[in-house]
């Protein structure tokens, strides 16, 4: 996978154990290293990594880069993008706020039974990398996406080709492989497949998630699906990520191998590792390289890492790193511009969301659009007040919109209305820092209400022993009455007939809510 090959450098750590290979991406500096064979989890990868700092002290990112197993969704969606599939690529950073990227989770045997904990999250990755997640995220929305060219580049190798769409088979979980040992399921029942759309080409996919990360090959699909609803749907498991975090603040990508569950085999390895090799490429792509190379057989600035594990049975192969551009007079100036495009494209696709089918596969680009642009400013250190609430107003409008078109998924539903009030309370509180946001208050008051109404009729629907009170209904019926005749004196060039509109609508629903209770 790199452009070019490089002589070795001179190291001057005489501890050092590990074995390089050096070269460039993109202009970027790159040592590779690699896990002993037969030798993964997560001692081994610290073992790896801790010589680094004193052996190539100008090291600033790392990417870790490998194959892992994917957590299919619980609930199959129409879309075959939005689901896990085998070659698909996971990348460690949750779309939602405050959720951990990697955690370690560990397995304790008993005699009779296995018990899981988990200590916490683990460090984030770099703020730096995980801004150049945000022009892949906005390449995705308008189909502009790399990935092809970089995977080209194992054209010729028949052990890297795609295995086929027929050999994606994902089976119920609680079905077991019929012959342990096995590559193939050629004897495993496919009455058992799981009923779910199936893809239709071989583009590369990737996913944004918690991962989670411990010393043992996961091939229980049970377990599977009961550890990724305990921590945040989580949607891969790997063994060596815990490993590497404190000391790297890598971002982890991994190439889908397989479904952690006992039909696991190595089909799909090499293919995984090489997708995730491609989206690695497609970062560094996307960042600036240093203006030093090598010196003096010496790595100087620009250097970047990866590393890899030479056994087949782990899940987990490659990282990579780069200097840290923040330095750059020109960087800050490139963030705003970043994110006034970014913004921008967000807008376009809010305002055209209805036009494209399907309907919720649009909106989740919407959505995408704005998270990517709020990373932007986060990254950025932007604390314009005004920018950060625009941005955080468009999200709670798109997560509130979002809860008409999740029918199947109840819980997903309480998810969006839940992020739609924490951007709520994020946009109310920039207005605090903003002069004359009088108006501003009155407009974000009335999603607010709506959305809190929307909370009162979903938790009515969902369990007749939690239903609301009727005095909780009255109350929220008052409060969106007042915020919504607020809104059209203080806003009339901004209220429009279907902020009227939607939120009579809302106080019909809460009206047939109060007669339920009745």
């Amino acid at each position: 996978m790199l452009d070019h090959r490089h002589e070795p450098a001179l190291l001057r750590n005489e501890l050092e154990e590990n074995v390089y290979e050096y070269g460039d991406i993109n202009g970027h500096n790159i040592v590779l290293a690699c896990l002993a064979p037969g030798q993964p989890g997560k001692l081994s990868a610290q073992r790896l990594v801790r010589p680094l700092k004193q052996s190539f002290p100008n090291m600033r990112l790392h990417l870790f880069v490998g194959i892992g197993g994917g957590v299919p969704r619980r609930d199959p969606p129409r879309d075959s993008e939005l689901d896990i599939h085998l070659g698909d690529v996971v990348v460690g950073h949750a779309e939602q706020t405050n959720v951990p990227s990697i955690i370690q989770y560990n397995r304790v045997s008993t005699l009779s039974h296995e018990l899981y904990s988990a200590p916490g999250s683990l460090e984030q990755s770099s703020r730096q990398l995980l801004q150049a997640l945000s022009p892949i995220i906005a390449d995705r929305q308008l189909g502009n996406t790399q990935y092809d060219r970089h995977l080209a580049r194992f054209k010729g190798l028949p052990a890297f080709e795609h295995p086929g769409l027929e050999k994606d088979v994902l089976f119920e979980n609680t079905y077991l492989h019929k012959q342990p040992g096995s590559d193939t399921c050629k004897e495993c029942d496919t009455s058992r497949y799981v009923k779910r759309a199936a893809r239709e080409t071989k583009k590369i996919v990737f996913h944004q998630g918690t991962i989670l990360s411990d010393d043992w090959v996961m091939k229980n699909a049970v377990k599977r699906d009961k550890l990724s609803k305990r921590y945040h749907d989580a949607i891969c498991f790997e063994m060596e990520a815990a490993g590497v975090m404190e000391d790297t603040h890598c971002l982890v990508i991994r190439g889908i191998a397989d479904y952690a569950d006992s039909h696991k085999n190595h089909i799909w390895q090499k293919y995984a590792a090489a997708t995730a090799a491609a989206f690695a490429r497609e970062i560094l792509h996307k960042i600036q390289p240093g203006s030093r190379f090598v010196e003096d057989g010496r790595l100087t600035e620009g250097s970047i890492y990866s590393f890899s594990s030479a056994n087949p049975d782990s899940q987990s192969r490659q990282p990579l790193t780069i200097r840290d551009s923040s330095a750059n007079p020109n960087f800050r100036q490139g963030m705003t511009t970043g994110f006034s495009h970014q913004y921008d494209n967000a807008e376009q696709l809010f305002e055209d969301w209805q036009k494209h089918k399907p309907v919720l596969q649009s909106l989740r680009r919407v959505l995408e659009a704005f998270q990517a642009a709020l990373q932007i400013l986060l990254d950025s250190d932007n604390e314009n007040p005004e920018s950060r609430f625009r941005v955080h107003f468009r999200l709670a409008q798109v997560e509130q919109i979002m809860t008409y078109f999740e029918a199947k998924l109840p819980q997903e539903k309480e998810r969006h209305v839940d992020q739609a009030l924490e951007h709520v309370e994020a946009a109310t509180s920039q207005t605090r820092k903003m002069k004359n946001a009088a108006r501003l208050l009155d407009q974000i008051r009335f999603e607010e209400c709506c959305i809190h109404g929307r909370k009162i009729e979903m938790k009515a629907a969902a369990d007749p022993g939690e239903r609301p009170a009727a005095a909780e209904v009255d109350t929220a019926m008052q409060n969106l009455k007042t915020a919504m005749r607020r809104f059209e004196e203080s806003n009339r060039d901004r209220f429009r007939s279907q902020n009227r509109e939607y939120g009579s609508w809302v106080l019909n629903r809460l009206e047939q809510v109060k007669r339920l209770l009745l």
